[in-house]
C-alpha cells in the first residue's frame, strides 16, 4: 500500500493544533470518498424513540411496540399475515426465540427491516 503525501498547514490556538488547512483540490478528493461511504443509518436500521421506550419502560415486546407504533390492531396485523388474533396474541407475548423466517414476516407485515425486531 503507497502512502500519498497531504500538503496541509495545521493552525494552533493557545500552543495547541486546532485546525489543519489543506489545498481545495485534496478537499475535494477527501469529500468524494467520504460521499461514497454510506452514512451509518442506512447501514444499521433504526429503532424510533417511542418503540424504545415501549420495549423498555411499557416492557413490550419488540412486535407488539411496533404494532403500537403504527397504529395496527391485532386484528389488522393478524390478517395481513394470515394468522389469527389469538395466534398473533402469543407472538407478541414470546420475548425471544422466534424463528427467522416469522420475524421475516412481522418485519415485511410492519413495513420494517427484521434488524428493527431485535430490540434488546
Amino acid at each position: 500500500m503507497t502512502r500519498k503525501h497531504i500538503n496541509y498547514q495545521v493552525i494552533e490556538q493557545n500552543g495547541k493544533p486546532a485546525f489543519a488547512v489543506v489545498p481545495f483540490a485534496e478537499f475535494e478528493k477527501l469529500m468524494a470518498q467520504v460521499e461514497l461511504e454510506e452514512p451509518a443509518t442506512k447501514k444499521e436500521p433504526t429503532v424510533p424513540h417511542e418503540v424504545a421506550k415501549l420495549v423498555t419502560l411499557k416492557n413490550y415486546s419488540p412486535v407488539k411496540a411496533w404494532r403500537k407504533y403504527k397504529g395496527i390492531t391485532q386484528a389488522e396485523l393478524a390478517e395481513k399475515l394470515k394468522l389469527t388474533q389469538p395466534a398473533l396474541s402469543q407472538i407478541e407475548k414470546t420475548e425471544k426465540g422466534l424463528q427467522q423466517d416469522t420475524v421475516k414476516k412481522l418485519a415485511k407485515a410492519l413495513g420494517i427491516k427484521p434488524d428493527q425486531l431485535a430490540i434488546d
